[in-house]
Parts: C-alpha cells; structure tokens; sequence
C-alpha cells in the first residue's frame, strides 16, 4: 500500500459508480424481501389496489362508518400506478413490483444523499461516508423498511432526505421535509 505525502488528499471515490451499485443492491433486495407486516397488507396495499381497480378488501379503518384513515398517504403511489396503466399493459403482480421498486428507489436515493451529506470535515473522510452507505445497505431494518408501503418507511426516508438537506446547508428545505415525515 502506498503512503500519501504529507498534505496530499486521498483519492476521491467514485460516487456515481457507488450509486449505482447501492441503487442495484437496493432492487435485488427488494426482490427477496418478504412483506412481513400485515398492516402493510391490510391496511396499504389492499386500499391502494381498490383506488388503483375498484375492487379489494376495505379494513374498517377505511369504512365511511368509522374513517379513521385517510387515502391522502397512497394517493402519490395510486397516481403512479395510474400513469403505469394507461402508458402500458402490464399485470397486476408486475404493477405490484414496479411500486415496490419504487419504494426502494425512494430509500436508495434517501440512503446516498444522507451518506454523501455526512458533515466529516473534508473529502478524506469518503471513505466513513461509504461505510455509513454500506452500513445502511446491508442493514436488516433497512432491508425490509426499503420497499415497505408503511409511514413509518416514509419517515425514515423523508428523515435522512431532510438530515441530508441540513448537512448541506439547506435548513428551510430540512425543516420542510422533516415536518412532511413527521406531520405528514
């Protein structure tokens, strides 16, 4: 291993290339990972395959009798599968996929910008911003947080995109997406 003069700096890492690998690791993951909360099914799936087709269960949170939950939160996913619909002619189980994938580019995307973002001084530190990368990417709960269709998946994501937003300097847009996660 070669030593680094004194004051020079440590080679910049590929981060385009890191990306893409975190992005890609995030999707075979999603792939595999089991839907292991039943809330998830019951309680987000079902209502979004009703707005999506006019046809599944609705839990009585749901119900007009009792509406203790609104629509608002599947609405961003029911207009993508939307745009899906008309734009292609894909299956339901494919559709089901693509939404997945989705969640899962969402949390790859919130994982990089949070890694990047990381406050540790200078550009030699890369390499712990990496580790946080990989750190969160081979994470349990983060495999199965990454593609879950549950609040509490969106406020992870919106956390790190709003932590990641304060790190580089933009509070404003931190506050905003912090009190979309929390309040939203």
């Amino acid at each position: 291993m070669t030593k680094l003069k004194e004051g020079a700096s440590s080679p910049r890492l590929p981060w385009r290339s890191i990306s893409v690998i975190a992005i890609t690791v995030r999707l075979i993951l999603t792939s595999r990972a089991p839907i292991a909360d039943c809330d998830e099914v019951y309680n987000y799936w079902e209502p979004l395959h009703y707005l999506s087709f006019g046809s599944g269960m609705q839990t009585w949170e749901y119900s007009p009798a009792y509406a203790l939950r609104t629509y608002f939160y599947l609405l961003p996913l029911h207009a993508l599968s939307q745009l899906l619909l008309r734009l292609t002619s894909i299956s339901k189980p494919t559709l089901f996929v693509l939404l997945r994938s989705t969640l899962s580019l969402v949390t790859s995307h919130a994982e990089i910008r949070f890694a990047r973002s990381l406050p540790l001084g200078n550009d030699d530190n890369d390499w712990l911003k990496l580790a946080t990368l990989v750190m969160s990417l081979t994470s349990a709960g983060f495999y199965h947080a990454g593609s879950s269709l549950l609040p509490s998946a969106t406020v992870m994501q919106l956390v790190m995109i709003s932590y990641a937003d304060f790190f580089e300097g933009r509070v404003w847009r931190a506050i905003a997406w912090g009190a979309v996660g929390v309040l939203g």
